[in-house]
């Protein structure tokens, strides 16, 4: 989780692709926020080549930018590792994203064995909670679902959400109005919806911004670990 706009998404991103690169797993995607999905496979293409799009009269003179030969390499590599879902709007709930990430990996013309199933963002699902369940156990009933699908597939799933809204602490530039605002750091239980964010996932990671110092810096801050062998 973290603060909109603060590199939840990117970090992810990073996460994919080194994995991918040093261990071969595969991914399959369903995000939203990321569409279109060739604009997704453009931000993977440049953390796996370490190198950027740019404007022809920019990549003359750039060293950063990414070449033909690069481009070729980094688009095989992310056709290999990653599939892209972009799910009905009107079905978008947990259970039809369960059947289109079964559906993938069984497929009988061209199945997709993937290691890790990747939602961005939880917020952007169709809720459909019954009429006698609090918010509370409907999402206890949520994440309990997920750890029973993950279990039975055997893969690794990574859930972003969106923090309750942060009290603004300060702004960068007092002076400025256009300045950025900054927020105070949100922990796994400022996750909107409950508490059981904290108490049932595995591993919880806030990614957070700090706008006050130049040049900005990136806090990744782990904020739970259920086993210790998988980190700390």
């Amino acid at each position: 989780t973290g603060i909109p706009n603060h590199g939840k998404s990117t970090w992810l991103d990073n996460v994919m692709v080194h994995l991918a690169s040093l261990h071969n797993w595969k991914f399959l995607v369903i995000s939203p926020e990321n569409q279109p999905i060739e604009r997704h496979v453009e931000s993977l293409i440049e953390i796996h080549s370490g190198r950027k799009f740019m404007h022809p009269d920019q990549a003359n003179i750039s060293k950063r930018a990414l070449t033909g030969d690069m481009l070729g390499i980094s688009t095989k590599f992310v056709d290999e590792h990653f599939r892209f879902v972009n799910p009905d709007e009107t079905e978008f709930d947990l259970e039809y994203l369960f059947e289109l990430a079964r559906a993938t990996k069984h497929d009988e013309d061209e199945p997709f064995e993937f290691d890790g199933l990747v939602i961005d963002p939880y917020n952007e699902l169709e809720h459909k909670r019954p009429n006698a369940m609090s918010e509370v156990e409907y999402i206890s009933w949520g994440l309990g679902r997920i750890r029973r699908f993950v279990k039975n597939e055997d893969c690794h799933l990574w859930m972003v959400a969106h923090p309750t809204k942060q009290k603004e602490i300060a702004r960068s530039d007092e002076n400025d109005p256009r300045i950025s605002k900054i927020y105070a750091k949100p922990s796994l239980y400022d996750i909107a919806g409950a508490a059981h964010w904290y108490n049932k996932c595995d591993m919880g990671v806030i990614v957070y911004r700090n706008m006050d110092k130049k040049p900005e810096t990136t806090l990744i801050d782990v904020q739970k670990v259920r086993y210790r062998e998988c980190g700390s």
